[in-house]
C-alpha cells in the first residue's frame, strides 16, 4: 500500500515524518535510517537498516578488476570477516580493466586497514580506500 504525503523542510533544514507514515513502514522512536540521494532523479530515498550501536559502519570504494566473478570475490572475502553490506553500487572505469564499487559496510571487530589488508591480499580488491560517512 502506498500513502502520499506532502512535507515541508522547516527552517532548520529538518523533515517531518508524520506519524501515519512511519507506523506504514514500521519506523520507530529508535530506528536508524538510512538516506540516498540521487541528484540525477532529484529525489531522497529513506531506508530503515538494523544496526546495534555498537557496530561501526564504513563507506568504502573499492577499485576491482572489471573482471566476471569480481563482485562475488570481493562480497565472499568480506562475509569470511562477518562484514555485511549494507549498501552498494558500482561502475565500470575501464571496460575489462578496472571498476570501482561504493559499499557502506558494518563491521563488529575490523577496523580499516586490517579490511584493506585483507581485501588485497585476497585479490578481492586492487585497492580500498575509507570515504566520509557524513
Amino acid at each position: 500500500m502506498k500513502e502520499i504525503k506532502i512535507l515541508q523542510i522547516d527552517n532548520r533544514g529538518r523533515i517531518l515524518i508524520p506519524q501515519s507514515l512511519r507506523k506504514l513502514v514500521g519506523f520507530s522512536k529508535e530506528s536508524k535510517l538510512m538516506v540516498i540521494a540521487d541528484s540525477e532523479l532529484n529525489e531522497l530515498k529513506i531506508t530503515a537498516i538494523g544496526l546495534a550501536e555498537a557496530e561501526k559502519l564504513m563507506k568504502l570504494k573499492i577499485t576491482m578488476e572489471d573482471v566476471p566473478g569480481a563482485l562475488g570475490k570481493f562480497a565472499s572475502a568480506l562475509g569470511e570477516l562477518k562484514v555485511s553490506i549494507i549498501h552498494s553500487e558500482g561502475s565500470i572505469l575501464e571496460k575489462d580493466k578496472s571498476a570501482t564499487y561504493i559499499a557502506i559496510v558494518q563491521s563488529l571487530k575490523h577496523d580499516f586497514k586490517a579490511l584493506k589488508f585483507f581485501l588485497i591480499n585476497k585479490r578481492a580488491a586492487l585497492d580500498v580506500e575509507m570515504l566520509p560517512l557524513d
